[in-house]
């Protein structure tokens, strides 16, 4: 069997946004895909390019049995070998790794989370525990929205940093532009009259200050949401306000982000708190926060007719295949259910083509659906739909 292996692009991504995981559900063929384990020298462990070498006979073998010829098996897992002997690869690391290799190309994510060591090869790539610890460990945003200094942060785990905005983000209300002189300050003067007395010049003013504070503060807040509900919407990932409620409360009138956590990391990021202290704040809102988009997903399966929804593994595959699933449900953490996908699918393999027997059937689904533009939802197990390990809402 040919499998058409091509000098490999060498991409290297840091957690994968929707974006990169579609990117990832796109490539087929022979995919070889290895997770590796954090490495502590001195721990016990082997380092990531170490357990790739000791890995590579196995991997070989495997492909061998699916009918890739040698030398198409050496120049497939050449740049992998070449690969776990770099530096990067022989040095500790906090986190796990992900390699995936196609025929095409060699991508590395280097991920702020353990990933268990495993490895697979099948005609997609296995991008299963990617999608589980994508919602076990939730990367978020912080947008620390004080007045005089706006920053925005993402979140990993433990750790943030601070993201560059764009020019047309400013950085402060005295960068917008600062408050005009409010009306109430102005002192305006009328003479009492002619009455007796000592009564002297009464002193009056408008209201209009507060008028015009509101809606500076406003363009302000909407100045800032402009530029960045459209890069926030690349990521699909959760937004926490840093700010006062005053400010927070402005913020959200005007961002038309859908993924707003309810609530705010307490107060003006002014007093002095660190980019880690306001995330910290920012963290348990996130831990209780429930993406809209998934609650309107599982709120359409319960609503759809027994004909519109499926628990049955080959059949959700079936209808994946033929890109008739909306929303794909995921328990996290169920074990691998192998088959024969290409049966399954209704996919009659042509010649030379790359065989996708003995697939997990999950991993096989959620690629799918995604290639077909669903959506996958990786759920714990008290979150699934009719208590099942795998359930779909179908198109039609």
């Amino acid at each position: 069997m040919q499998a058409n292996v091509e000098t490999p692009h060498l991409t290297e991504w840091n957690v994968p946004d929707a974006g990169m995981m579609r990117e990832l559900c796109g490539y087929a063929g022979a995919c070889v895909s290895l997770y590796v384990q954090s490495h502590a020298p001195g721990a016990g462990s082997a380092a990531a390019g170490n357990w790739m070498k000791s890995v590579m006979p196995e991997i070989a073998q495997s492909l061998g049995e699916r009918g890739m010829e040698a030398a198409e098996v050496t120049a497939l897992l050449s740049p992998l070998e070449e690969l776990a002997s770099r530096e990067k690869m022989q040095t500790g690391s906090s986190g796990g790794v992900a390699v995936f290799r196609s025929p095409r190309d060699v991508i590395v994510i280097r991920l702020p989370w353990d990933m268990p060591a495993t490895w697979t090869v099948a005609g997609r790539f296995h991008v299963r525990p990617l999608y589980e610890a994508l919602r076990a460990y939730p990367r978020f945003f912080v947008l620390a929205l004080a007045r005089k200094r706006v920053r925005l942060l993402e979140c990993l785990v433990d750790r943030c940093r601070d993201v560059p905005l764009p020019d047309s983000v400013p950085r402060s209300l005295p960068e917008f532009g600062e408050f005009d002189q409010p009306d109430h300050d102005h002192v305006n003067r009328s003479f009492a009259g002619p009455g007796k007395g000592d009564m002297g010049a009464v002193r009056f003013g408008t209201g209009a200050g507060l008028d015009k504070d509101y809606h500076r503060l406003h363009d302000f807040h909407k100045r800032i949401a402009q530029t960045l509900d459209g890069m926030l919407a690349k990521t699909m990932a959760p937004l926490v306000v840093g700010a006062t409620g005053t400010d927070a409360a402005s913020y959200r009138k005007v961002s038309t982000y859908p993924r707003i956590v309810e609530g705010a990391a307490g107060g003006s990021p002014d007093d002095g708190m660190t980019d880690f202290q306001v995330a910290t704040l920012a963290r348990p809102l996130v831990s209780d926060w429930i993406d809209p988009e998934e609650a309107r997903a599982l709120d359409q399966y319960r609503r759809a007719g027994r004909n519109l929804t499926s628990v049955e593994t080959n059949e959700i595959l079936a209808a994946a295949a033929g890109g008739r699933v909306q929303h794909l449900f995921v328990a996290r953490g169920g074990s691998p259910q192998l088959g024969d996908v290409d049966r399954i699918s209704g996919h009659t393999l042509l010649a030379g083509e790359f065989p996708s027997a003995g697939d997990d059937l999950t991993n096989a689904a959620m690629v799918e659906t995604v290639r077909h533009s669903g959506n996958v939802w990786a759920l714990s197990a008290d979150q699934m739909p009719d208590g099942a390990g795998m359930a779909a809402l179908l198109r039609y």
